[in-house]
C-alpha cells in the first residue's frame, strides 16, 4: 500500500486512478496523518447493490398492484398497532382528569 500527501495525490490524480483500478490501495494523508483511502470498486458488490436495488422495485410495484397505495396515515396506524397510548409529558395534563 502505498502512501502519500494530499498535494501529491491532488498533482497526480489520473496516475493515481490508473495504479487503483489495477488494483493498488493508496493512502492520502495531510500532515502525516492518513485522512482518505483509493481503493479499487468491488464489482460484485457493485452489481449486488444494483440487482437488490432493482428486486426492491419490483417488490414495491407488486406490493402496490396487490395492496394498493399506503397512505402515511396508514403506515403510522399500523406501525401504532398494539402500542400502548402515549402519556402526556409530566406537567401537562393531570392524573385526577381535572
Amino acid at each position: 500500500m502505498r502512501e502519500l500527501g494530499a498535494f501529491e495525490a491532488k498533482t497526480h490524480l489520473s496516475a493515481l486512478l490508473e495504479s487503483v483500478q489495477s488494483g493498488e490501495h493508496i493512502t492520502i494523508t495531510k500532515r502525516g496523518r492518513p485522512v482518505a483511502q483509493l481503493v479499487p470498486v468491488n464489482q460484485d458488490s457493485l452489481t449486488h447493490r444494483v440487482d437488490l436495488s432493482l428486486r426492491i422495485e419490483k417488490l414495491r410495484s407488486r406490493i402496490a398492484n396487490e395492496c394498493g397505495l399506503f397512505t402515511t396515515s396508514d403506515i403510522l396506524s399500523a406501525r401504532n398497532e398494539g402500542r400502548k397510548p402515549a402519556t402526556p409529558p409530566i406537567g401537562e395534563g393531570s392524573l385526577r382528569g381535572d
